[in-house]
């Protein structure tokens, strides 16, 4: 049986993801948040941030993983023009490098071995790895 994870004192995400609803682009930290004490506004932030699941907390990796600790905020979606599964890793800009973790590098190469794709996110830059003719035909396009 294993436990269900918690936020707890993370607040990465609210760092490294865009949040639309208020002025709060991906790399600098939502006006809502105070990053030493969270949401300042829980309980009626927006539903995009209710629903958010990092893969850390869908219990991937071991504690020293958690975002505030890693600097990435990892998760999984759909691409909407194929369907295809991607990995999409947002990286706190003072740390470039933190996606280069064994697990991290493991999970890409899985991914890509089965035709998935990897994005690595800092700010509003991503960097593509998987399948060289499927990311040709995407480049330019926004990634969402």
């Amino acid at each position: 049986m294993t436990t269900e994870r918690v936020c707890g004192s993370c607040t990465l995400c609210c760092k490294l993801l865009n949040i639309p609803e208020f002025t709060s682009p991906a790399g600098k930290w939502c006006e809502k948040c105070d990053p030493k004490k969270g949401c300042t506004i829980y309980g009626n932030h927006p539903e995009k941030c209710k629903t958010f699941k990092c893969l850390w907390l869908l219990n991937l990796g071991l504690e020293l993983d958690r975002p505030d600790k890693s600097k990435i905020v990892m998760k999984f979606v759909k691409a909407p023009q194929d369907n295809v599964t991607q990995l999409q890793i947002y990286v706190d800009l003072g740390y470039p490098k933190a996606w280069e973790i064994p697990y991290v590098k493991k999970m890409i190469d899985k991914l890509t071995s089965k035709g998935g794709r990897t994005f690595i996110i800092y700010g509003e830059k991503r960097t593509a790895i998987g399948n060289k003719d499927v990311l040709k035909i995407l480049e330019g396009r926004v990634i969402k």
